[in-house]
C-alpha cells in the first residue's frame, strides 16, 4: 500500500478505517443489536491498527532528520500506554463503562481521526517519497519546508540513499531475503522490534490488573495503580529523549533493558517472599513500576525510532511490516498462553520474559550496529561481512555474504534543524 499510495494518504485511510470501525463496533451493534457488526468493527479496526503503525513510523520517519528521529518517533509509544489509561478510565463504570453509554465509549477514538482530518490538506508529502517518484525539485521544496536551516548536505545524503538501493521505490520480501546485507538488517530489525514484548509488554497492557491481583494488591485499589503504571510513561519520555539525543537509541535500549531485568528479578523474589514478610507488599508494587518505567525508557521507546533508523528508504516499509507482523503475532501467542501459566505458576510464569531479556542486552550491546550521530550509509556500513560472522558467533546463525558496497559516512553534529 505504501508503494501505490503517498504516506499522508494511507495514514488518512487508516482514519477512515477507524471512523468506520468505531461506528460499526458503537452505535450499529447496539441499536442495531447485531454482534456480526461488533466483530467486523473489531476486524476492522485491527487492521487499521496495523496499517497505521506502519505508515506512521515511515512517514516521521522520513519527514524528521535523523538526528531528531529518536525524540519524534518515541511519544508513538508513549502514548500507546497513556491511551491505556485513558481508555481505563473512561471504561470504568462511573464514565462510559455501562450497559447504556458503552457504545458512545466506542467513538471516543474519532475525535483524533477527525482532527487528522481537518489537518491533512497542510500535511506535506515527505521528501524520500518524492525523490522516490522522481520528484527531486518538489523533494527538496519539501525538506525545505521542513527545515530551519540549509538542507543541501541532508538532501546529498537522502539522494546518495537511494542510489545505494538501486533504484528500487519499495523492496519487495524476497529481493530483500536475497542479500546477505538486507537480509542481516531484516533480523537485527525484527529483534529490535519484539524486544518489547520479550519484555512483557502485552502481558502488561492486557494483564497488569491480574498480575497486581496475584501479587496481593486490594482489588478497589487495582484499577488505580493500573493507571498510574501507564501514567508514569510520560515521566519515562521525559527521561528517556534527553538521553537518546546525548547517547543514541541503542545505548537507551540497552539501559532500559538492564531496568527490565531487574525489574523483574525484583518483583519475583518479592512477591515470593511477601507471605513470609508482609512489608514486602510495597516491594511488589513498586518493581511492577519500574518494570514499565524500564520498558518505556527502553524497548518501548526504541521500538519506533530504531527500526527506522537501521533501515533505508527503500527498504524501511518491508522490514518494519514484516517485524511488525512478528511483533503482534508473539503478543497473540503471549496473549493466550499467560492466563494459564500465571494461574499455575504464579509470578513464576514471569521467569521466562526475565530470560528472554537478558539475553537481547548482549545482542543489543555487541550486534545492533550504532546509529548515533551517523548517516544511513553509514549505518548500513555495519551490516558488513564482519557484523554477519559476529552474530554467526554468538548466536550460531550461518550468514553467506559480501561486504555491503555502500560508502561510509559520518553525520555532522550540525546536520540540521526542525522548522
Amino acid at each position: 500500500m505504501l508503494s501505490k499510495f503517498s504516506r499522508k494518504m494511507v495514514i488518512l485511510l487508516v482514519h477512515i478505517l477507524f471512523i468506520l470501525s468505531s461506528v460499526m463496533m458503537g452505535p450499529i451493534a447496539k441499536y442495531y443489536h447485531s454482534y456480526e457488526s461488533l466483530i467486523v468493527g473489531r476486524f476492522l479496526n485491527g487492521v487499521a491498527r496495523s496499517i497505521g503503525f506502519l505508515a506512521v513510523l515511515v512517514f516521521i520517519a522520513e519527514t524528521t532528520c535523523r538526528s531528531r528521529l529518536g525524540f519524534y518517533q518515541s511519544p508513538l509509544s508513549t502514548m500507546q500506554f497513556v491511551s491505556c489509561a485513558v481508555g481505563i478510565s473512561v471504561g470504568h463504570a462511573k464514565a462510559l463503562g455501562t450497559p447504556q453509554l458503552w457504545m458512545w465509549m466506542m467513538c471516543v477514538p474519532i475525535l483524533a481521526s477527525l482532527l487528522y482530518i481537518v489537518c491533512w490538506p497542510v500535511i506535506t508529502n515527505t521528501p524520500a517519497y518524492l525523490l522516490k517518484h522522481e520528484k527531486r525539485i518538489a523533494s527538496l521544496l519539501a525538506m525545505k519546508k521542513l527545515r530551519a536551516a540549509n538542507v543541501n548536505d541532508e538532501f546529498e545524503v537522502l539522494e546518495e540513499e537511494s542510489k545505494c538501493d538501486a533504484g528500487e521505490t519499495e523492496m519487495p520480501l524476497m529481493t530483500l531475503l536475497r542479500s546477505p546485507h538486507y537480509r542481516f538488517q531484516f533480523f537485527v530489525t525484527i529483534i529490535a522490534m519484539i524486544s518489547p514484548q520479550f519484555g512483557g509488554v502485552q502481558v502488561i497492557t492486557m494483564y497488569s490488573n491480574s498480575v497486581l491481583l496475584n501479587a496481593g494488591v486490594a482489588e478497589e485499589y487495582v484499577t488505580l495503580v493500573s493507571m498510574g503504571l501507564f501514567l508514569q510513561c510520560i515521566l519515562a519520555f521525559a527521561v528517556s529523549s534527553p538521553l537518546q539525543k546525548k547517547f543514541g537509541t541503542k545505548k537507551v535500549l540497552v539501559f532500559g533493558l538492564f531496568i527490565v531485568s531487574s525489574s523483574y528479578i525484583l518483583f519475583i523474589v518479592s512477591d515470593k517472599l511477601r507471605f513470609k514478610y508482609p512489608s514486602l507488599n510495597l516491594l511488589v508494587i513498586v518493581s511492577m513500576f519500574l518494570m514499565v518505567f524500564g520498558l518505556q525508557i527502553g524497548p518501548l521507546f526504541s521500538i519506533a525510532a530504531l527500526p527506522s533508523e537501521l533501515t533505508t528508504a527503500s527498504s524501511r516499509s518491508t522490514v518494519i511490516f514484516y517485524s511488525q507482523c512478528t511483533f503482534w503475532i508473539l503478543g497473540g501467542i503471549i496473549s493466550f498462553v499467560f492466563p494459564y501459566s500465571i494461574e499455575s505458576w504464579g509470578s513464576f510464569s514471569l521467569i521466562p520474559f526475565l530470560v528472554l531479556t537478558t539475553m537481547v542486552i548482549p545482542f543489543a550491546m555487541f550486534v545492533i550496529p550504532e546509529t548515533h550521530r551517523r548517516t544511513s550509509v553509514a549505518i548500513q556500513r555495519s551490516f558488513t561481512k564482519k557484523s554477519l560472522q559476529s552474530v554467526s558467533e554468538i548466536f550460531n546463525i550461518s550468514f553467506n555474504g559480501s561486504q555491503s558496497d555502500v560508502k561510509l559516512g559520518e553525520m555532522k553534529v550540525n546536520e540540521c534543524q526542525d522548522a
